[in-house]
C-alpha cells in the first residue's frame, strides 16, 4: 500500500528521504490527528480541544497544535513566495500539475516529520505525556504510515474525520469568507437540507442563482471559486500515492464525526470523550 508514496517521496526529495526518517525518530507523544473536506470544523476543533480542561488533563497540559496551514506559512516563506502564490499553485488544474505536486509532497514530508518529532522546537512536547493535536488534509494518512513503516514508532494516532453537508459547508463558506449579512440573505433562499436535497454544490448554485439577494454577485463567484477543491484535492493525492492513501478513505480514522447539525461544545465531548476511552483501551492492551 505504501510502496508509491514512498517511491514519490524518493523521486521528488531525493533518494535518502525514506532512510532519512527511519534515522530521525524521536517522539513517542501522543497524537490526535483531524481530517476532513474544507468547511468541516478542523479548525475550530483543534482550537477548542487545545482548550479542553479533560484534553489539558490527560496531556499534563502540554500540547501542541499545528496545521497544514502553518506549514503551508513556513513552505511559502523558505521559497520566498506568499501563502496566496502557493495556494494559487495548488489550485491550478489537476491534470498534469506538476508544481502542485510537488507542494503536496513537501507539505505532508514535513507532517511525517512533525509526527515523528523532528521539527518541534520545544523538546517537552516530544515526552510521552505531551500531545500534538495534527489538522489538515493528510495528516491520518501519514500518521498510519509512521505507525506502519517506520518500526521505532510505536504511539499509535488517535485519527478523527470530520464530514458536513454540503448545504452547511455552503453556508459556512458564505458566513467566513464573505459575511453574516450575506448568510443571513442567502438563507432566505436556500431551505436548509441534507445532501439528498443538495447532493453536490452545483445543487445549491441552482437553487440560488436566479434570487434577487444583496451580494448575489460575491456569493455566486465566491462559491464557483472554491465548489471543486475537496475533489481536486482528491485528484491529486490519487496521482502522487494512489487511490487507496486518500484522506477521504474511512480506513484510515478510529472516529467520524458529522458536523452539520451539532454545536461546538457536542464536537469537543464527542471527540474528547472518544479519545480519552481510546487511550484506556490502548493502555489495557499494551
Amino acid at each position: 500500500m505504501w510502496k508509491k508514496l514512498e517511491h514519490t517521496f524518493i523521486r521528488s526529495l531525493g533518494p535518502s528521504a525514506i532512510t532519512d526518517l527511519h534515522s530521525n525518530f524521536k517522539s513517542n507523544r501522543l497524537l490526535i490527528t483531524i481530517a476532513g473536506d474544507q468547511l468541516t470544523g478542523k479548525s475550530s476543533l483543534s482550537n477548542a480541544l487545545k482548550l479542553s480542561p479533560e484534553i489539558q488533563t490527560a496531556a499534563n497540559g502540554r500540547i501542541h497544535q499545528r496545521s497544514t496551514g502553518q506549514t503551508m506559512r513556513e513552505l511559502a516563506a523558505e521559497k520566498n513566495v506568499s501563502i496566496g502564490e502557493l495556494s494559487n499553485i495548488l489550485a491550478k488544474d489537476t491534470n498534469n500539475n506538476q508544481d502542485g505536486g510537488i507542494v503536496d509532497i513537501n507539505l505532508d514530508y514535513r507532517t511525517i516529520k512533525l509526527i515523528l518529532g523532528e521539527e518541534e522546537e520545544d523538546t517537552d512536547q516530544t515526552s510521552p505525556s505531551s500531545l500534538l493535536i495534527l489538522e489538515g488534509r493528510q495528516p491520518a494518512v501519514m500518521a498510519t504510515y509512521c505507525t506502519e513503516r517506520i518500526p521505532s514508532h510505536t504511539q499509535l494516532p488517535f485519527r478523527v474525520y470530520l464530514k458536513c453537508s454540503v448545504y452547511e459547508q455552503a453556508i459556512r463558506y458564505i458566513d467566513r469568507e464573505i459575511s453574516a449579512s450575506a448568510r443571513i440573505e442567502v438563507e432566505k433562499y436556500l431551505p436548509p437540507g441534507d445532501n439528498k436535497m443538495y447532493p453536490t454544490m452545483e445543487n445549491v448554485l441552482e437553487q440560488i442563482e436566479g434570487q434577487p439577494f444583496q451580494g448575489r454577485d460575491q456569493v455566486i463567484r465566491g462559491i464557483r471559486s472554491t465548489m471543486h477543491r475537496d475533489q481536486q484535492d482528491q485528484q491529486r493525492f490519487d496521482m502522487l500515492y494512489g487511490k487507496e492513501l486518500n484522506y477521504r478513505n474511512t480506513l484510515f480514522y478510529d472516529l467520524v464525526v458529522d458536523t452539520s447539525n451539532i454545536s461546538s461544545k457536542e464536537k469537543v465531548q464527542t471527540v474528547g470523550d472518544a479519545w480519552i476511552k481510546w487511550i484506556e483501551k490502548q493502555t489495557l492492551e499494551c
